[in-house]
């Protein structure tokens, strides 16, 4: 059965909550979406281009889904579950600086604002390191945020 492949499971969720008029339906399905996730995808099949065009895919909506859940979770309120996604988003996608400032921003919003700044100063580093960058307005913000408040 088609639907039995992780996969296509994974697409069906990501269709599901990209057309949910339900905010808790569109949490519901990318949460139920990024369990699927179990690492590189096809990885058995890496020597095959169409494995890795296919990973590739499956790899950037992963990333775009953790995000948007993080964010949703966010503004419910839910800077607890939003930095738990915005951390693991952080570890499997380094270079993502979108999920370095959801993690910030739930930290934030979490009143741990020690971990905030160590976690804007990782992202910086990360980004300086492995890809020469300096991190773009939205952490830069979040980073300006985060120091200026109390400890």
């Amino acid at each position: 059965r088609v639907d039995a492949v992780d996969a296509v499971r994974f697409d069906r969720l990501l269709r599901s909550a990209a057309g949910s008029a339900s905010v808790d339906d569109r949490r519901r399905a990318l949460a139920d979406a990024g369990a699927l996730w179990r690492g590189p995808p096809f990885a058995e099949f890496a020597d095959a281009r169409w494995a890795r065009v296919a990973a590739a895919r499956l790899t950037e909506r992963h990333g775009a889904a953790c995000e948007e859940l993080a964010r949703l979770l966010l503004d419910a309120g839910d800077a607890a579950g939003a930095g738990s996604v915005a951390a693991d988003l952080t570890d499997a996608y380094p270079l993502r600086e979108t999920g370095g400032a959801l993690l910030v921003e739930g930290l934030v919003m979490s009143g741990r604002r020690a971990e905030a700044r160590d976690a804007v100063r990782g992202c910086r580093a990360v980004l300086a390191e492995r890809a020469g960058l300096a991190p773009g307005p939205a952490l830069s913000a979040l980073e300006r945020a985060a120091r200026s408040a109390p400890p």
